[in-house]
C-alpha cells in the first residue's frame, strides 16, 4: 500500500511540472505588413538594412507598475514609421488617416496597438523602432529575433513585443 502511495504522489508530481512550464514560442525571421494598404509588404532582416540605424544606448524595461525588470544594452534600431511609410494606406482621403490603427502581432500571440496620428503625428512615432541590434548582437543572432519598442514610454514594457510575425494597418469605422 505504502508503495502504491509513493507511486502515485510521484505520478502527479511529474505530471504536475508539465503544466507548470510556460508554453514555448517560435521566433520570427520577418514581419509581415498587411491591412488596408495597397500592396502587401515583408519586412526582413536584410530589408532593415536599407534605413538609417538610430543608436538607442540601454534601454531599461519596466513593468506595468513602473518597476524595472531587465536592461536592454546597446540597442540599436530602425524607427517603425520609417518602414510603414512605404506602406501605401489603401485610403485617398487625408482626413480619414485618422481612422487607421497599427496592431502589432506577435508568434505568441501578444498584441500591442498604435494609432496611425500617434506614429505620425506625435513624438511617439520618433520613439518607436524595430531592434537591429542589442548586447553585440545583430538581428539573426537574437533570440526574440524581431522586436518593437517605444523606449519613451514611461512602462516600457506594455509595448515592448518580441518575435514579431505581422503588423496590420486596419481602419477603424
Amino acid at each position: 500500500m505504502r508503495t502504491l502511495i509513493v507511486v502515485l504522489t510521484l505520478i502527479v508530481a511529474t505530471s504536475s511540472i508539465g503544466f507548470a512550464q510556460k508554453k514555448a514560442f517560435a521566433t520570427s525571421d520577418s514581419i509581415v505588413v498587411k491591412g488596408n494598404i495597397k500592396a502587401q509588404m515583408v519586412i526582413t532582416p536584410a530589408s532593415l538594412s536599407a534605413y538609417k540605424k538610430v543608436t538607442l544606448g540601454n534601454v531599461v524595461i519596466k513593468n506595468h507598475e513602473g518597476k524595472p525588470k531587465d536592461t536592454l544594452m546597446n540597442v540599436r534600431g530602425v524607427l517603425l514609421k520609417d518602414l510603414l511609410a512605404k506602406a501605401e494606406l489603401d485610403e485617398s482621403g487625408f482626413k480619414r488617416f485618422s481612422e487607421f490603427c497599427i496592431v502589432v502581432k506577435c508568434t505568441d500571440d501578444y498584441t500591442v496597438v498604435y494609432s496611425w496620428n500617434e506614429l505620425f503625428n506625435s513624438p511617439t512615432g520618433d520613439a518607436t523602432y524595430i531592434v537591429t541590434d542589442k548586447d553585440g548582437q545583430q538581428l539573426s543572432q537574437m533570440k526574440d529575433k524581431i522586436a518593437i519598442i517605444t523606449p519613451s514610454d514611461y512602462n516600457t514594457g506594455r509595448r515592448f513585443t518580441k518575435s514579431v510575425s505581422s503588423i496590420e494597418i486596419k481602419r477603424i469605422q
